[in-house]
């Protein structure tokens, strides 16, 4: 029996059929990127939508969506095999270009090659008890400061992927309940602005987050929405870490949120919306 034959038309099919799937793959990529983002009631008309492969099953798409004003804002999307892993909105619209914080945004977390870039980010005494804690030796859930620290370097890495890179960010008071952590926080960007979140870590016994999710609330700076409406202009009460942190945000130094008290973070968020304002 001669096989060349079949050979040949089997390498046809294929080579013919593998365009056609990308493209209903692109396609249902733009249709579900349009949909999340316009599930947000201040956007509609998505249109110009462009989708381009990163990987098998992954897309990146962009486009233009108009507000209630009927001004253009531009969103990306990222879409992993059949569902919607991160979008956001620029707060401003296209003919404005100083204002780069997103309107609204969301993602998942918990995804596995994204999970292993904040662990580059380890101390030595943290790498420890991970270690234990994924060898059963110790209890993760007896430890509030370890899973909280697991859970913002997890929301950093996907944020900082995907929606612009990130200065800090600062989870408060997170609750943990049937080895879930909810709670709010805020995410500032080294571009300039912060938004406030509020998020879920789903972890295993061990520890691990195997899935979760994020959300910006708010309307972030300018204007920030959760945040005093006091300015005190880099000097509250003679405070000396309230006033580094002021100048460590006015210049927009990067800062780890789980080595400085609260009066340098709210230092920082002042010094953060001057550098804003100018």
């Amino acid at each position: 029996m001669n096989l060349r034959p079949l050979i040949s038309l089997t390498a046809t099919v294929v080579a013919v059929t593998a365009p056609f799937a990308v493209h209903a793959d692109s396609s249902m990529a733009i249709a579900q990127c349009q949909a999340a983002v316009q599930n947000d009631s201040r956007f509609n008309g998505a249109r110009e939508a462009n989708a381009q492969q990163a990987g098998k099953g992954v897309f990146k798409v962009t486009g233009l969506v108009k507000d209630g004003m009927n001004r253009d804002h531009r969103y990306t999307c990222r879409y992993e095999y059949g569902e919607v892993v991160s979008y956001s909105v620029t707060e401003a619209s296209v003919a404005e270009t100083n204002q780069k914080v997103a309107a609204i945004g969301a993602g998942l977390i918990g995804l596995a090659a994204v999970a292993a870039i904040a662990k580059h980010n380890d101390d030595d005494d943290h790498h420890k008890n991970r270690d234990s804690y994924y060898r059963g030796e110790n209890y993760a859930f007896d430890d509030r400061k370890y899973l909280t620290r697991e859970c913002s370097d997890e929301i950093r890495a996907h944020i900082d992927r995907d929606h612009g890179k990130v200065v800090s960010i600062d989870l408060q008071a997170p609750y943990v309940h049937d080895r879930v952590m909810s709670g709010t926080g805020e995410v500032y960007f080294r571009n300039g602005g912060s938004r406030e979140l509020r998020y879920t870590c789903n972890f295993d016994r061990s520890g691990r987050i195997y899935d979760g999710r994020y959300s910006y609330v708010g309307a972030g700076y300018p204007g920030h929405s959760g945040y005093s409406a006091y300015d005190y202009g880099g000097n509250r009460d003679g405070s000396r870490e309230y006033k580094r942190g002021y100048d460590d945000g006015r210049d927009g130094r990067e800062f780890d949120p789980h080595k400085h008290p609260q009066d340098y973070k709210d230092g920082y968020r002042d010094g953060e919306r001057a550098r804003w304002r100018n």
